[in-house]
C-alpha cells in the first residue's frame, strides 16, 4: 500500500484512537473513524489488505464488517500467553509440548492441535490446571479463522502493539497506582493521553476549547433570541384574538382599550 502522507508520531509510528466507547453503535463509530483515517492517510487504490490484530474480542472482530478488505488475525502475544499456560505443569516435557503446539498453530493444523492437547490432558490431573488447558484449546478453536490467516497469508504485516499502548498510554496514568475514575473523567483523560501520544500540542487543546466555548455562547444567544421571538409571536396572536373578540372595539369610547391592545402588539 502506498503511503501518501506521514501520520502523527506515536508509539512505533502508530496512531491512537482512544476514548470511552460503550455499546454496538459506539464501537461502530470507532471503526468508522479508523476507516476515515485510512482514507485520509493512504491511497486506497493501492490497498490490498487491512489486518486487524487482537485477542479475538467481539468488538475487535466487528471492525471487519466496517473496514473494507480487512481480516482479523489473532495476535501473537495472546497466542504465546495461552501456549505457555498450557505447558507450565509439564516440567521437562514443557518445551517439547510447546513446540508441537506452535507447529500445529503455525501450520493451521486443527486436527494436530487437538491431538497435542489431548496428550497434554492425558497427563494433567483434574482440577484448575486441567480446566486451564481446556480453556486454552477452546480459545484457539474459537479464533481459528484468525489463526488460519497467519498460515495462509504468511507475508502479511501483523504487527500489534496494543498491549504496549495500554501500558504506556493508559495504565501509566490511570491505573499504575491505586486510583478511582468515573466514566467522564476516564474518558477525558484517555482523550488527553491519546492527544499527547499522537504528537498533539497543548495549544491545540486550548484553541479547541476556545472555539467550542464561542460556539456554545453563540448557540445560547441564538436560542435566547428564538425564545423571545416565540414569546412575542404568542403575545401578538393573543392580542389579535382579543381584538377580534371585543364587540365595538372601533367605537370612539373604546380608545383606551385599543391603546392597551396596541401596546401588547408593540
Amino acid at each position: 500500500m502506498r503511503k501518501v502522507q506521514k501520520p502523527p508520531v506515536c508509539i512505533d509510528g502508530e496512531t491512537i484512537f482512544l476514548w470511552v466507547y460503550s455499546g454496538t453503535a459506539e464501537n461502530e463509530r470507532l471503526w468508522r473513524q479508523v476507516s476515515d483515517y485510512i482514507e485520509m492517510m493512504y491511497d486506497t487504490a493501492y490497498l490490498e489488505r487491512v489486518y486487524i490484530a487482537g485477542d479475538g474480542g467481539g468488538w475487535i472482530k466487528a471492525g471487519c464488517a466496517v473496514l473494507e478488505k480487512s481480516r482479523f488475525v489473532l495476535d501473537k502475544y495472546h497466542m504465546m500467553k495461552y501456549v505457555s499456560s498450557s505447558v507450565t505443569h509439564l516440567m521437562d516435557s514443557a518445551d517439547d509440548a510447546k513446540g508441537e503446539i506452535w507447529e500445529a498453530l503455525n501450520g493451521a493444523k486443527k486436527k494436530e492441535l487437538k491431538k497435542v492437547y489431548q496428550k497434554i490432558l492425558n497427563v494433567t490431573e483434574h482440577g484448575r490446571k486441567r480446566e486451564e488447558v481446556k480453556g486454552a484449546l477452546k480459545y484457539f478453536l474459537n479464533n481459528w479463522a484468525g489463526i488460519r490467516i497467519r498460515a495462509e497469508e504468511a507475508g502479511g504485516v501483523w504487527k500489534c502493539c496494543a498491549e504496549g499502548q495500554v501500558s504506556h498510554v493508559l495504565s501509566d496514568r490511570l491505573s499504575s497506582r491505586p486510583m478511582g475514575w468515573v466514566t467522564l473523567g476516564c474518558d477525558q483523560m484517555a482523550k488527553l493521553r491519546a492527544h499527547k501520544w499522537n504528537d498533539g500540542k497543548a495549544i491545540d487543546i486550548l484553541k479547541y476549547q476556545k472555539r467550542r466555548k464561542e460556539k456554545a455562547e453563540a448557540r445560547k444567544e441564538q436560542e435566547g433570541l428564538i425564545k423571545e421571538l416565540r414569546k412575542r409571536q404568542n403575545g401578538w396572536a393573543y392580542a389579535e384574538q382579543i381584538r377580534g373578540s371585543i364587540p365595538g372595539l372601533e367605537q370612539r369610547g373604546m380608545k383606551w382599550m385599543r391603546e392597551i391592545i396596541g401596546g401588547a402588539l408593540a
